[in-house]
């Protein structure tokens, strides 16, 4: 995965979780019935809400402040 937990067991159990909380949304219940009816989807989940418990499984970068720039003069 990307941005993994630190080894191969921790993702599988981590990509497990996520897995097993995503096919008990109300999304994947409307994936299966829209196809099952031959029917277009209509998908009403968003990250904000809907986002799976072990999210985010990282720990965030911050990117946001200006890098400082260091001006020295020069030598010659």
């Amino acid at each position: 995965m990307y941005r993994n937990p630190g080894s191969a067991e921790a993702t599988h159990l981590m990509d497990s979780r996520i897995i097993y909380e995503l096919f008990q949304s109300p999304d994947n219940v409307e994936g299966v019935m829209s196809f099952l009816e031959k029917r277009p989807a209509k998908f009403t989940g968003n990250m904000a809400r809907d986002a799976p418990s072990a999210y985010p499984w990282w720990q965030p970068v911050e990117i946001n402040r200006k890098a400082r720039v260091r001006v020295e003069s020069s030598k010659l």
